[in-house]
C-alpha cells in the first residue's frame, strides 16, 4: 500500500513539472516584454521626441513604428536608449502644429498612447479657405506671449499648391495676431490670422 502511494506521489509530481515547464516559459515571456508611450516632447530644431518606458530585455533589437495623431501616420525614426533606461525615437516630421494633442504610438508591436508636450503659449490660427470662409487651420505655440500684431509663418493646408507668400506653392503665408478689439473680418478671439485679415473681409 506504502509502494503504491509513493508511485502515485511521484507521478503526480512528475506530471505538474512537465505541465510548468510546457505553460511557464510561455505565459511568461509573452508578459515579460513591454513598450510604452510616456508622452512627446516638441524640442526646438528636431521636432517631437517621443519617449517609452521598455520592460523587458529586447536584446540587440532595432527598435521602429510610427505615431498616428488624427488620423494621420508619421514615421517614428533615430530610436536609441537614453542613459536613464528609456527609449527615445524622434517622428520623421516637426509636428508642431500638433503640441497639446494625443498620439498613439506603435513600436515593434506594442502600441499605447501619450500627450504631445510643447511651449507654455498657444494660440488658434485662423484663415479663409478657398470658398472664402474663416476657420482655425491649426496651432501655434511659442515660449513667451504673444502680443498685438506679432507675426508668424504658418503652413496653411487649404492653400498648398497655390501661389503663396513667398512665390511658391507651400501654402506657408504670414499670420499676424490679434486681440478681438484689434480685428475685423473674423471676431472670434485672440489668435492669430492671415495678414490681410484687416484689408479684407470676403464675408
Amino acid at each position: 500500500m506504502m509502494k503504491k502511494m509513493l508511485l502515485l506521489a511521484m507521478t503526480f509530481a512528475v506530471t505538474v513539472a512537465l505541465l510548468s515547464a510546457a505553460i511557464t516559459p510561455a505565459a511568461a515571456a509573452g508578459a515579460e516584454k513591454s513598450i510604452t508611450l510616456i508622452g512627446g516632447d516638441y524640442i526646438i530644431g528636431k521636432g517631437v521626441v517621443f519617449t517609452f518606458y521598455v520592460n523587458g530585455d529586447f536584446g540587440n533589437q532595432d527598435f521602429n513604428g510610427n505615431v498616428t495623431i488624427n488620423g494621420e501616420t508619421f514615421k517614428l525614426v533615430e530610436c536609441h536608449y537614453k542613459a536613464n533606461g528609456n527609449l527615445a525615437c524622434t517622428a520623421e516630421q516637426g509636428l508642431s502644429k500638433y503640441i497639446g494633442q494625443t498620439a498613439s504610438a506603435t513600436v515593434n508591436g506594442f502600441t499605447s498612447s501619450g500627450k504631445i508636450r510643447g511651449f507654455n503659449y498657444c494660440y488658434p490660427v485662423y484663415d479663409w479657405d478657398q470658398a472664402y470662409i474663416w476657420g482655425q487651420i491649426g496651432t501655434s505655440c511659442q515660449e513667451t506671449p504673444a502680443n498685438e500684431g506679432d507675426t508668424i509663418i504658418f503652413t496653411s493646408p487649404d492653400w498648398v499648391g497655390v501661389d503663396d507668400d513667398f512665390g511658391g506653392f507651400t501654402g506657408n503665408y504670414y499670420y499676424n495676431f490679434y486681440t478681438p478689439f484689434g480685428i475685423q473680418c473674423f471676431p472670434q478671439g485672440p489668435g492669430y490670422y492671415y495678414h490681410e485679415c484687416q484689408l479684407q473681409n470676403p464675408n
